[in-house]
């Protein structure tokens, strides 16, 4: 189990960051401090547990994740933009019968 937190990410970051379906958990103060240039975080884990306060993570950043995520949850809570990553167990392709 690991467990994102405490300033982990403390030095400037700028463009994406994807935490795998490995992270359990993203505390409060992990993307607090010179993380302006986090322009996208994608969370691969469906029910990453996610500190519930606001400003976890800069203003502008795009949080990504799968349709009913806790990730997607704090987005729509919190008024971040969100972005749905696919799960495609979902979109199984079925082709077109000629009869």
């Amino acid at each position: 189990m690991f467990l994102v937190s405490g300033y982990a990410v403390a030095s400037f970051v700028a463009g994406e960051i994807v935490l795998g379906e490995e992270i359990k958990g993203i505390g409060e103060k992990c993307f607090k401090r010179g993380c302006n240039g986090l322009s996208k975080l994608t969370v691969l884990n469906p029910d990453c547990h996610i500190i519930d306060k606001k400003g976890n993570f800069p203003s502008h950043t795009v949080l990504c994740g799968y349709k009913g995520s806790t990730i997607e949850s704090y987005a729509e809570k919190y008024g971040y933009m969100f972005s749905f990553v696919c799960g495609c167990d979902d979109n199984v392709f079925v082709p077109e019968s000629d009869s």
